[in-house]
Parts: structure tokens; sequence; C-alpha cells
């Protein structure tokens, strides 16, 4: 071993490897599963699937099973039926988490003859059923030579995961560490068929991605959850380091591989999107896996069925759509739901087409828009299994006015379900929440449990008893606090673009004096609180952030400045202003 290798194995690959083998999984060499061993498990370096741990799992979960039907699952799971990698890839999927889709053809000599039977090839009620194994300098034959990926993570034998460790020395470890990993993808794509997670780390930086993920698009996982990172510290020192606080790499490792986490985030986080004719894989961030799961987490524990629902403050740009498109999967699935009906409520009709979207390209069963009053009224009350897209206006009476849902003959809006079995998910649910139609809502379904997703910032009191204290408008209207992920986070994770400001705000001047100056010699004879009195009722700086000259200097200001800066650089721009009747002044 060179002293580059010695380096990148005792600084990266054995903390991974013990930190792996603390969390229960087993851990083998890779020379022992070359063919030049005997090994049982690959008769050619050809080979990525560990045959005879995959044959005995199958075995163990369908004891009905024949040593030929055995054979059709391995072809399944090696032949591509299509020469597109990620639609390969996302049918290989689709084997692994759904059942129904992993079938064979059989006679079970019961006198029915041969006919179809599904095939699990994973256990994922029962994590400690499934055999989880780590093996590192996994060697693979390539199209010339051979690649030896640094870690491999196997579940019954199946290479889900591929871990790429890198020097932290390096200039550049992570850029080289993921070129590495997409040069293996086309070097050696069997190793990938089945794969679900790419990692690459180096101790001091970690990242992750799925197959088919550029540079850009590799994320980092900053939370440990559900454990806090104190406990991480412990589960660290037991491995015997010297210095047990955890890294940036044992964050992101124990975040998606500790094993309940890795089977939950392969099964339902993961989530294939066709975009202007292209299939993508895309894996949830940190936040949208810890909000969803603190969400069911409260919806499966909280006694108290009023209780149920809460809040999820997630900024602009971290992702709310799959935020709620995954815990959409997972209220879904789980049985003690019994297959709830659905309801995603916004306030304006392109957000309701931009959520269901974002539903339908992903695969989503069967979403429907509400297309009238009458009609979102016919879906509610149909009840069980329905996933409804509606704005919050269609919940009003026939005769109500569409504006502000007040019926003009005085009409109470009817129950339409009572089943407790409802979530309603709100899309930046605000003001429209506070008012009639909002009213309206709980009145037709009163036994839901409603969930709150905004982002847009709130009122000063607001946010900060929201965050800090947990009471406020939108708090108190559908309860407490679930999850957090604000603007300075996002920044910080790469997220969101950092905000830079540049003070161009002309004075407020009026006929070339300020106007404190002209305020004082008007009011000089005054006492001093009866002259804040005036100023704070009458010289507002609203008023006079609507004066025409000084509408007309801004104007010409930011014509220039964007002119001069922000076009030739292909930027777009937006101007925000102290009410509407401004807006339109502007404009």
């Amino acid at each position: 071993m060179s002293l580059f290798d010695w380096s990148e194995y005792n600084q990266t690959e054995k903390p991974a490897l013990e930190l792996l083998q603390e969390l229960g999984y087993k851990y083998k060499e890779g020379k022992e599963f070359s063919p030049q061993n005997n090994t049982t498990e690959r008769s050619s370096l050809r080979e990525a699937i560990l045959s005879a741990m995959l044959t005995k799992k199958i075995k163990e979960f369908n004891p009905w099973i024949n040593e030929s039907s055995i054979k059709q699952v391995f072809r399944k799971l090696t032949i591509p039926t299509t020469s597109s990698r990620i639609d390969f890839n996302e049918q290989v999927w689709e084997y692994l988490t759904k059942p129904s889709k992993l079938v064979v053809e059989q006679d079970l000599h019961d006198g029915k003859g041969r006919r179809n039977h599904w095939v699990k090839l994973i256990d994922w009620d029962n994590v400690e059923n499934n055999e989880f194994l780590a093996i590192n300098q996994f060697k693979v034959n390539a199209s010339r030579g051979n690649r030896i990926p640094d870690i491999v993570a196997f579940i019954n034998g199946l290479p889900l995961v591929v871990i790429e460790c890198k020097m932290p020395s390096l200039s550049i470890p992570m850029e080289q560490g993921i070129r590495q990993v997409i040069e293996y993808q086309n070097t050696i794509p069997k190793l990938f068929y089945l794969n679900q997670i790419i990692i690459v780390i180096n101790s001091e930086r970690a990242v992750y991605g799925v197959i088919g993920n550029s540079y850009d698009n590799f994320q980092i996982w900053k939370d440990p959850y559900p454990i806090t990172k104190d406990q991480l510290e412990k589960i660290v020192e037991r491995t015997g380091r010297s210095t047990p606080e955890p890294t940036p790499q044992d964050i992101l490792l124990y975040g998606l591989l500790e094993k309940r986490n890795l089977l939950d985030i392969i099964r339902n986080f993961i989530i294939f999107e066709t975009s202007r004719g292209k299939l993508n894989k895309k894996v949830a961030r940190y936040q949208q896996f810890r909000a969803t799961n603190k969400t069911l987490n409260r919806i499966l524990t909280e006694k108290d069925k009023k209780l149920r629902g809460g809040t999820i403050w997630h900024t602009q740009g971290s992702g709310k759509s799959l935020t709620m498109l995954f815990t959409s999967i997972k209220l879904r699935r789980e049985m003690k739901l019994n297959n709830p009906l659905l309801v995603f409520v916004c306030d304006r009709i392109d957000l309701v087409n931009q959520l269901n979207s974002t539903f339908e390209r992903c695969g989503f069963s069967n979403p429907v828009e509400a297309r009238s009053v009458d009609h979102l009224q016919e879906l509610i009350q149909i009840g069980q299994g329905v996933t409804i897209f509606t704005t919050i206006q269609k919940f009003r009476t026939k005769d109500a006015d569409s504006k502000t849902g007040i019926s003009r003959k005085g009409a109470e809006f009817p129950k339409l379900n009572d089943d407790q079995n409802i979530f309603v998910l709100v899309d930046e649910a605000h003001r429209s929440q506070y008012k009639v139609f909002g009213m309206n809502m709980r009145m037709g379904i009163p036994n839901a449990c409603y969930l709150a997703y905004t982002g847009t910032p709130l009122a000063r009191n607001e946010k900060n008893e929201t965050i800090s204290v947990g009471r406020g408008k939108t708090v108190s209207k559908f309860g407490k606090l679930i999850d957090s992920y604000d603007l300075r986070q996002s920044v910080e994770d790469g997220s969101t673009v950092k905000i830079l400001y540049e003070n161009r705000l002309p004075e407020l001047r009026v006929e070339g004096e300020s106007i404190d100056e002209i305020f004082n010699r008007v009011f000089a004879d005054k006492e001093p609180e009866i002259r804040e009195k005036i100023k704070a009722k009458y010289a507002t700086e609203k008023a006079i952030l609507a004066a025409p000259e000084r509408i007309k200097k801004v104007v010409l200001d930011i014509i220039k400045h964007y002119e001069d800066h922000i076009e030739p650089n292909g930027f777009k721009a937006q101007i925000v202003t102290s009410s509407r009747k401004v807006a339109v002044m502007y404009k």
C-alpha cells in the first residue's frame, strides 16, 4: 500500500467502515469475493450481485419459489430491457420497493396451474430480517481493465450503495470523487443497475447523490435524525476513535445508512420525475426526510386527534412541494391510516397547477384537480383513497361571492366528510386560512388533520413567536411547529443563493429639504410628546415612499442600474414596493 493509499484508508475509509459496523453492518474485504478465491458469490468479476446471499434471502422471503423462478428473478435484475440506464434503474427500483412489479410464472402444484406470483427481495417492515454488508475495495471488471470502488454496501446481496473515499489533503477531493463515481457509471454500469445512493466522503466533507447526477446535484446531509449529534458522538466513541466528535462524514453516513433510515429512504424518499421528456432520479434532502418523519411521528403518536396537525416552516427554495409529496407517499403507505383521503389546498390557481404537476410527473397515483365547487364537494364525499388538488376559494356555497366566500343568502357551508383519516396539506398557509374560506373548509371536513407548509416570511411578531415560542396565527390555526428550516440554513447548505444588499435608497426629501427639517420648523412650538404623536399619525415614511417625484427618481435609477449591471449578465429583476397602489405607479 502506497503512502497515499494508506492516508486515504486511515483518514476516510477505515472510519467509515468502523461506523458502519457499529450500525450493524457486517464487514468483509473485497478480495474475499474474487472468483480466484473460490467464492460462491461471484463466478466472474463482471458480476455485481452476491448470488449466494441473494438466493438465500429470496428463498427465505418466498418459500414457495423454485430454482427456475429464481433464475427468472436474476435475469430481471441483471439484463436491461431498455438502452436507458436510468429507465432500467427505475424498473429495478420498482422491483425492490413494489413486489407486485417483480413477477414470475410458476406452478405451485396446488391444482391451479402456472400463474404469476410476486417476489419479495427486501423485508421493509422488519429491518433485522435483512442482511447488511459493507465490502471495501470491491473489484469489478470494466470494458478496459478493472475498477475498484472503495466501499459498496449490500442489502441481501444487492449492491445498493457505492461510497468513494478521498484523502482530505487533496486540493479538490469532492470534485475528484464525484468525477470518479460518474466515470464508474460509464465503465462498470452493472454495479449501478440496482444502485440507489452514491456517496463521496473525505472525513471533513461528505456529499451524496443518485445515478445521472452532475456535480451540482450532489448534496450535503447535516442531520443524523432521528438521533442528535451528542448521541452520534457516543456511537462514534464506541468505534475506538481518539476524537469521537462526529465529522460531516459521520453525520452523512448515519443519516443515510443507518439501517432503518436507508430502507426508509430507498422506499419512500426516491422519486423518478419526467421533465421535458427526460427521466430524472431524485432523492430527498435531509430537511425533507426529517420533516416528513416528524410529521408522521406526530400523526401516529398524538393521542388527541385534534392535535395531530402542525406547521412545517421551510424557507422558499427548500423543496416544500417534494416534502409534501414524500409525506403523502408515507401517509398512503402507513397501514394504520387506512388509505386516507388527501386534500392539497393552495390560494392561487397557478400554485395548484404547479403542485399537481409535480405529483403527476413523479408518478403519484391518480391525483385529481377539483374543477368546480360542486366537483370538490363530490370528491371529498367519496373519501378514502382520493387525492384532491384545489384552491381554497372552492370551499364556498354555490351562491357565495367568489372573492370573499360569504353566502349571499346566509347559507352555511355543509359538512362533507367527518372521517378522521383525512389529511389536508396546505401550501403557503397564510391570510386565506384565517377568513371565510378557511372556516368553511374546517366545517366541511371537521375531523381532518391539517398540515401547514409555508416558507413565506411571516410577520415579525408571528415569526418570532412561531419559531421561538410556538404561537402566532399560522401555528394557532394549524398546530405546533413540526419542523423548521430557515434561510440561513438554506444558504449555508447551498440550496439558496445568498442575498446581497446594495443600499441605493435615495434620501426622503421634500422640495430640497428633508421631511424632518420641515417638520421641526412647522411644529417647533409644540411639546415633544405632541410632536411625536403628530409625526406618527401624519408624517409617515409610507406616504413619502408614494410621492410621485420620488418614484420618478427611483425608476430612473432602476433603469440605469438594470441596463448597466443586470441585463448584460443575463439576469432578471423584481421590484418590490410598499403597497399595491405604489406598484401600479411604478408600472
